[in-house]
């Protein structure tokens, strides 16, 4: 039985706010403002206080972030799951790119890995930009 009590690679807290501020494009006064008012993460505290978030906290900010800078509310988006939000972040991104079911396969296909090459490239991840 796998222990509750410890978090998982994902949920692990380890990025300080100047990595968070970084990845998600998002100023410490933005993640401050956030995390107060909308409860969006919570982020762990070291003994001196300094704030750790995870990588899962990471991308939901990355989630929110892209939604809000094409017209959505935060106060709206904050509660919703994690889920919710990626769908939300491709529907809208099907949106702007005309839908990949009017493109046909190909152009679907281009789309997809166009997608994610700009993902690799919000969270900095070399290796998936690469592959």
């Amino acid at each position: 039985m796998p222990d509750t009590q410890s978090p998982t690679a994902p949920e692990l807290p380890r990025h300080p706010v100047r990595v968070v501020a970084q990845r998600t494009g998002l100023s410490s006064h933005v993640l401050r403002a956030w995390e107060r008012r909308y409860g969006v993460v919570t982020p762990t505290r070291t003994e001196g206080g300094q704030r750790l978030y995870s990588d899962a906290d990471i991308e939901r900010l990355i989630l929110l972030r892209t939604l809000t800078s094409h017209g959505g509310s935060i106060s709206q988006l904050a509660q919703l799951p994690q889920s919710d939000l990626a769908r939300r972040v491709e529907e809208d991104r099907a949106a702007r790119n005309g839908g990949a079911a009017g493109g046909g396969e190909v152009d679907g296909a281009v789309a997809r890995w166009r997608e994610a090459a700009l993902h690799a490239i919000e969270t900095l991840d070399g290796a998936v930009l690469r592959r």
